[in-house]
């Protein structure tokens, strides 16, 4: 007597009605991990570079600057201002 259950081999029982995730499922999932994070990590150390370069040209200009900034702007504001109030 033969029964309709048997499988053919016994590991397809086991494996059948599991929730696991199959190996092409887990390198497709790290192959995309792994391309955002290459692109996320390029972006930061672009900007990293970027901010880093920004602050010294500001820092080289705050330094190079005979007067404070703020007395500067504060005086061309007050000469635009007089030339259009005069006009």
């Amino acid at each position: 007597m033969q029964s309709n259950s048997v499988c053919k081999n016994s590991h397809d029982h086991e494996f059948r009605g599991s929730n696991a995730f199959t190996l092409l499922e887990l390198v497709l999932v790290l192959t995309i991990v792994a391309t955002v994070s290459s692109v996320v990590a390029m972006r930061y150390a672009t900007a990293s570079v970027r901010y880093r370069t920004d602050v010294t040209a500001r820092q080289i200009i705050l330094d190079a600057a005979p007067e404070p900034l703020e007395n500067l702007v504060g005086e061309h504001l007050r000469i635009e201002n007089h030339t259009r109030s005069s006009t």
